[in-house]
């Protein structure tokens, strides 16, 4: 199972859509410029916009536009980031005891139809579905068996099962390797708070929120921990299912190395009316960007019960 962010939006939309997240960001100095743009194309699409900043990069560098002009528009590329990391970390929830146990249990019951879960996510929910505590002790899937890779025994035996490819609230780099924040019972430290003091002191999250899918993989590819969970993507084989994403060009790597699998069926979740323009430009790029060998299929995301 390959998860977007229609897994998490599933639980709550309006915290969970760029709309909300481009509501409550702020852009530092560049506040206004900066929210022109996104009114000028019609979005509230972060990606996209840091994506048209980099055309414009481009196309300036091309006509010997003002150096000064250049590097204000890769600066704000990078405020962009910035925000988007910011706002994720204060608008998301604080605890996972806002989310009811029950729901978690049908999370929990859900995940455990895959061998493998990968994750496009940066927010908390899958890893407190995977992780918390108390939940219907007597019930044969209380533990849904993912690992994330974070322990010794994991990596040398190859039991890691649970993937975060493009990073996450609870993942940062401490000069050397990739660690995970976790928990602390004693301070009742949760992760949500320590990511919004490390965010005051300038200490950012493990987050791939590249423009393009070359920029992202070139970020996974110079990360360990990233790019163990993306080589694990291409030795997949038979089915993959993949739930809550548009089908996006941004993430035109994660398709291209699902074709380097062994992978020959894809089920591919589509939301509301089958006939939307959003549907209908995610069922044609799935058959653009999948290779022709493999099996395409759809079904209605209403239907699985996730939460």
């Amino acid at each position: 199972m390959l998860l977007a962010n229609g897994f998490s939006r599933a639980w709550n939309n309006r915290i969970f859509n760029y709309e909300n997240l481009f509501e409550e960001a702020h852009f530092g100095e560049r506040d206004q410029e900066l929210r022109e743009i996104f009114e000028r194309f019609n979005t509230f699409d972060f990606e996209q916009v840091m994506h048209s900043l980099q055309s414009a990069e481009l196309v300036c560098e091309t006509y010997r536009v003002d150096r000064a002009i250049i590097n204000q528009i890769r600066d704000d590329q990078e405020q962009l980031k910035d925000s988007l990391i910011e706002v994720i970390a204060n608008t998301h929830p604080h605890r996972p005891n806002e989310i009811e146990d029950g729901m978690f249990e049908s999370t929990r019951q859900f995940l455990t139809q895959f061998l493998n879960v990968f994750s496009l996510n940066y927010d908390m929910l899958l890893y407190w579905a995977v992780n918390k505590t108390n939940l219907a002790p007597n019930r044969p899937d209380r533990w849904c068996g993912k690992k994330d890779g974070f322990f010794r025994d994991e990596w040398e035996q190859r039991q890691q099962n649970l993937h975060f490819l493009h990073g996450g609230l609870h993942l940062y780099n401490d000069g050397s390797s990739v660690c995970k924040r976790v928990y602390d019972p004693e301070d009742w430290d949760a992760i949500v708070d320590q990511v919004r003091r490390w965010l005051d002191t300038g200490n950012f999250p493990l987050f791939v929120s590249e423009p393009t899918c070359e920029k992202k993989l070139e970020k996974i590819k110079h990360n360990p921990y990233l790019n163990a969970c993306y080589q694990a993507l291409g030795e997949l084989e038979n089915t993959l299912y993949i739930h809550g994403h548009s089908i996006a060009e941004n993430d035109r790597h994660i398709f291209e190395q699902i074709n380097r699998s062994r992978v020959n069926r894809v089920f591919i979740s589509i939301h509301g009316d089958e006939d939307s323009r959003a549907n209908r430009d995610s069922m044609a790029n799935a058959d653009r960007f999948l290779d022709r060998s493999i099996d395409i299929g759809f079904y209605d995301a209403a239907t699985v019960p996730i939460w």
